[in-house]
């Protein structure tokens, strides 16, 4: 089995993959609070299976301090029982996974805390103001499914029927170098 995790960006999930690739089992919620609580409950729904997982990931972030410590904290604790090391992928490597896929080539707009987002720019994330990088992209259509309404009405969004999924962070997690202990990218560093 393999396993996935994601805290970065809404909604969270945690899933279970098959040795096929395929999904075996996914828990999906959108309060960012209950991210310990529901992946703990899923993996307890399947406790009898997770000494078979052999693949572990998550998404390292920009996201809520919080959010990637509960992530960090469970990678870590199944690394440790199951003696696997930890995929991770930043968000916007996730999304370039999805786009290549539905054969998008966009900037990839992240969504940050107050007025602010995280422009992707070869393998870079710079935080702007929205209304400044709306500014500045006047025109240029980007990918930014992840925003909230009011940042979203700022830019040219680029309409997808599909969104991007626990196979799609596979595939970007796949492609990492695995380590000992999850990397979290954290938004703002923690207050010593």
């Amino acid at each position: 089995m393999k396993f996935v995790l994601n805290t970065a960006i809404d909604p969270h999930f945690c899933a279970l993959l098959d040795e096929k690739e395929c999904i075996f089992d996914i828990q999906i919620w959108e309060n960012r609070r209950l991210d310990g609580k529901e992946t703990w409950a899923f993996l307890e729904k399947h406790k009898d299976i997770t000494d078979t997982i052999t693949f572990l990931g998550g998404v390292s972030g920009p996201g809520g301090f919080s959010s990637l410590r509960a992530t960090s904290g469970i990678l870590e604790a199944l690394s440790a029982k199951l003696n696997t090391k930890i995929h991770h992928v930043r968000s916007d490597e996730w999304m370039k996974i999805f786009l290549e896929k539905e054969n998008i080539q966009a900037p990839i707009v992240l969504n940050s805390f107050s007025q602010k987002v995280f422009l992707a720019e070869e393998s870079v994330l710079t935080p702007y103001e929205a209304p400044a990088l709306a500014e500045k992209l006047k025109d240029t259509p980007v990918y930014g499914d992840t925003l909230p309404e009011k940042k979203q009405e700022l830019f040219t969004l680029i309409q997808t029927e599909n969104k991007p999924s626990a196979l799609d962070l596979y595939k970007a997690l796949k492609k990492s170098t695995p380590s000992e202990h999850f990397l979290p990218s954290y938004e703002y560093a923690a207050v010593l």
